[in-house]
């Protein structure tokens, strides 16, 4: 996945042999980020984060639905041994059906996915039975409950609200929420770093103007730099001078501000809001469709579906074009 302004992406980048299926997007400057990157796979992405007071293991998983599972049950075992850490929220697509998170049927995968759970003290959080997966293939609509979270029993008392959310994507999974509660609000972190001003936006030129004028306004001069004697001399005109460079950068240098983030691509567009929302309420009809009317229903909304996802894949690509055609462009000479 592509880092924007503002978002931390967590994912597998050491010795990877096959696409990534499995990552955390951290947004915002309210939590401390602590990253391995050697702890994870291309199916597995794991962070430690510093919630307040709470410190935090996040793990994002996809299982292969024609891959044995005790592969992926030991990497995930191996991972929460990692983090140590009792606090641990895991969720993702895990490709196998439960009773226990609401599939109408239980299958070997399921059975497995359960015993790792509860032989670990894992709570599983889906409540309901709104399908986490609705696709329409050859000629029937395809649901079920493939996607499971779960936490550590030390964070039960503190998940709330859990929710399939039909309307947020327009993927063949649904989108899955809840929330955490903590014990104050967060607040946003100290920055690490000791800058102040944004350098890279310097206007240099009115820096040495208002540098001369601060000096000579404080008779700050060679002559008498030279004649300071004694400690507190020399104290007094340091501090002049940083006073002069602080009052200069302040004039010509614009300060650091911390970086806006937004859940949407920095090359999104009204037109691609306009038709996700009429990709979305086409989906929706399908589920309220009477039986002869569901096969056009179905058409009707492939048909916005399939618009929808070029009209992203030309966003995407004309943004990345752009991109390339400024990276291959000659540097300015003055």
């Amino acid at each position: 996945m592509k880092q924007s302004p503002g978002t931390q992406v967590i994912q597998c980048s050491l010795n990877r042999q096959k696409p990534v299926k499995a990552a955390i997007v951290i947004f915002g400057s309210s939590l401390e980020v602590i990253h391995d990157p050697q702890l994870g796979t291309e199916n597995i992405a794991a962070v430690l984060l510093k919630v307040g007071q709470l410190s935090l293991g996040v793990i994002s998983v996809y299982f292969e639905p024609d891959q044995d599972l005790n592969p992926y049950l030991s990497a995930l075992q191996h991972t929460t041994h990692k983090l140590h850490i009792n606090n641990i929220p895991v969720g993702g697509d895990v490709n196998a059906w439960s009773h226990w998170w609401g599939s109408v049927s239980e299958n070997h995968r399921g059975a497995e996915y359960c015993s790792f759970l509860h032989e670990r003290d894992f709570q599983i959080l889906n409540s309901g039975q709104t399908p986490t997966f609705e696709v329409y293939r050859g000629d029937r609509w395809c649901t079920s409950i493939v996607d499971v979270t779960a936490c550590s029993l030390s964070l039960l008392g503190k998940m709330e609200d859990w929710r399939v959310e039909r309307g947020l994507t327009s993927s063949d999974h649904n989108a899955i929420t809840f929330s955490m509660r903590l014990e104050k609000a967060l607040e946003p972190l100290r920055p690490v770093s000791t800058r102040i001003y944004n350098t890279k936006k310097a206007k240099w030129s009115d820096f040495c103007t208002h540098f001369k004028t601060n000096l000579a306004e404080k008779e700050i001069t060679k002559a008498r730099i030279s004649n300071v004697s004694g400690s507190e001399g020399l104290e007094k005109i340091l501090t002049e001078y940083i006073n002069a460079i602080h009052r200069s950068c302040d004039e010509a240098i614009p300060k650091l501000t911390s970086p806006k983030y937004s859940a949407k691509p920095p090359w999104w567009n009204s037109t691609l809001d306009r038709l996700k929302k009429e990709t979305m309420t086409k989906k929706r009809r399908i589920r309220n469709a009477a039986a002869h009317r569901r096969e056009d229903t179905i058409d009707i909304y492939v048909t916005a579906k399939n618009k929808y996802t070029a009209a992203v894949t030309e966003a995407a690509t004309a943004k990345l074009s752009g991109w390339q055609e400024n990276q291959m462009r000659p540097p300015l000479t003055y």
